[in-house]
């Protein structure tokens, strides 16, 4: 193996991959799959997953080949990939996300996101049995709570219940929707987070950093608060692809300097 030309001098790194704790999924939104070949030639050791949001292009043009060809691209360098809940959610509205789950495995994903950010509340026990049948179908499933318009800022119990129910539906990690830990920042709520880690282990948590990718937002002054609050192993996601970098220099300063990351 080739080692770097400065590994003489000490420094805090993430473990290697495949890893449970401080991982990063990035968002892909309209890379080609030339261009990511190309990145994650030099980057591929911080990326642990890319989850393709574009949902328009999603349903209305990328091919089975484009799919297949993109997945054995990410295959190659040890990033998985799945496509954002969006379209599940709008297979499930349509009586179609059986078929949606078997097009996935057909294109070579291996999970897939169950979320209902986006429309009504599943009624009861409906969000259990789609996690188990993904899951007898030989899929991951990662799934999402929260709402992208909270009202109220979260409560601690309820997202706890929430998440323990989802990881014991066959859920590998649930996702905090990024309006809620805004929320909770805005109001000061800094001990509702540690409670929620420590109640249901940090690993199990995904903790999303930015919401919509066409304008600027200060997710860097998020993920500082978590990283602050939480410590390097948080698990996040909603970034930018190239965004990945910084969050590696966030989790690892090379000083307390925050002008030097």
């Amino acid at each position: 193996m080739t080692q770097p030309s400065f590994n003489f001098l000490s420094l805090d790194l993430a473990q290697p991959k495949p890893r449970i704790k401080g991982v990063t999924c990035v968002t892909d939104v309209m890379w080609t799959t030339a261009i990511m070949d190309d990145y994650l030639n030099d980057f591929a050791e911080i990326i642990d997953w890319v989850k393709i949001q574009n949902h328009r292009r999603t349903i209305s043009t990328y091919t089975d080949e484009w799919f297949i060809n993109r997945n054995k691209t990410l295959a190659k360098h040890n990033v998985g990939s799945y496509i954002g809940g969006m379209v599940f959610e709008m297979a499930y509205l349509q009586g179609k996300y059986i078929q949606f789950f078997e097009k996935n495995l057909e294109l070579g994903f291996n999970a897939i996101e169950v979320s209902e950010d986006s429309i009504p509340d599943m009624p009861l026990g409906i969000r259990s049995s789609i996690i188990k049948e993904a899951r007898s179908m030989g899929l991951r499933v990662f799934t999402e709570i929260g709402k992208k318009k909270p009202v109220t800022p979260m409560k601690s119990e309820d997202a706890i219940k929430a998440v323990l129910e989802d990881l014991e539906s066959g859920s590998e990690h649930v996702i905090l929707e990024s309006a809620e830990t805004k929320l909770l920042r805005e109001n000061n709520m800094i001990d509702v987070l540690p409670k929620i880690a420590k109640a249901v282990g940090i690993e199990n948590i995904y903790f999303e950093l930015r919401r919509g990718y066409n304008v600027e937002q200060p997710w860097m002054e998020l993920c500082e608060w978590l990283v602050q609050s939480l410590g390097p192993d948080i698990n996040v996601m909603n970034i930018k692809v190239d965004e990945c970098v910084w969050v590696d220099r966030i989790r690892y300063p090379l000083t307390p300097n925050a002008n030097l990351h």
